[in-house]
């Protein structure tokens, strides 16, 4: 058997388990994959998909015959887990985890030395198939591992392999935690709109228009324009919308923006040394 093990069904647990099932194709026939949790009412909401994603109630059977085992865990709770699994881990799996913080030396401190391990960083956008993954192997993952993995992530968006692990902690400060900087934007404007009459219904979509309309029209893939053209051709001189963005420029938007980040930049390397 070439079993794939989830070991957290956690938000992003759960979304790796759903893109697994939602990427089949002629390449990628459908796949049963398995989910544990401590959490066992965590089992409902993979109820209409039983016959694919699999909820785990004997852990040690499904770990002796998975290939692929993905830690989505709370990094607290890495040490607990590893002591629980390292026993029942097949010698050819690959253990990849997605865990912020979590050094793949200190992995190898908790399960078996010759494992093969894999780190990366994604985001909650996989859940759409739009996600960025940024992955590190250690030199025991073959070239061979490396496609099936890349296989997996790539249908769920774009795929970028990292030469050094350290740089695992920019991915989780600018892709981890990037969704949560647009949506609070987002939600920011929703509660401007409200201010100005709008119920939250209409805030809400045209909100939601404005963010995917303005990534249509700026996408790389379709579109040549830059962000710099885009807004020179909406703000035109003297207009509101150039009143609008001196405000932003006089309150420093773009300094404020770029300390939040760093600030997550020193809590993802904060962690990473513990």
């Amino acid at each position: 058997m070439n079993n794939t093990l989830i070991i957290g069904a956690g938000n992003l647990g759960s979304n790796i388990a759903y893109g697994f099932i939602g990427v089949s194709d002629e390449k990628r026939p459908m796949q049963k994959v398995y989910i544990y949790d401590t959490n066992k009412k965590k089992e409902e909401q993979f109820e209409q998909y039983e016959k694919n994603i699999i909820f785990v109630k004997n852990l040690s059977l499904v770990l002796k015959k998975s290939k692929i085992i993905i830690l989505a865990i709370k990094p607290k709770d890495f040490k607990d887990v590893c002591e629980k699994i390292k026993e029942c881990i097949n010698k050819d799996a690959i253990v990849l985890s997605v865990m912020a913080g979590i050094k793949i030396s200190s992995l190898k401190k908790e399960l078996p030395h010759n494992t093969k391990f894999v780190r990366l960083m994604t985001n909650l956008n996989i859940q759409v198939f739009q996600g960025i993954t940024a992955i590190y192997a250690n030199n025991k993952v073959k070239n061979v591992d490396k496609k099936r993995i890349e296989t997996f992530w790539s249908a769920l968006g774009e795929v970028y392999w990292l030469k050094s692990e350290s740089k695992i902690n920019d991915f989780t400060a600018l892709i981890g935690s990037g969704p949560a900087y647009f949506i609070y934007f987002c939600e920011c404007l929703v509660n401007i709109y409200k201010n100005f009459g709008l119920s939250k219904k209409d805030a809400t979509l045209f909100v939601h228009k404005l963010m995917i309309g303005t990534a249509f029209l700026t996408d790389p893939y379709f579109s040549d324009i830059k962000y710099n053209q885009a807004i020179k051709k909406i703000a035109s001189k003297g207009g509101t919308t150039e009143e609008a963005l001196k405000i932003l420029q006089k309150g420093q938007f773009a300094s404020i923006l770029n300390k939040s980040i760093k600030a997550a930049y020193e809590k993802a390397k904060s962690l990473d040394g513990k």
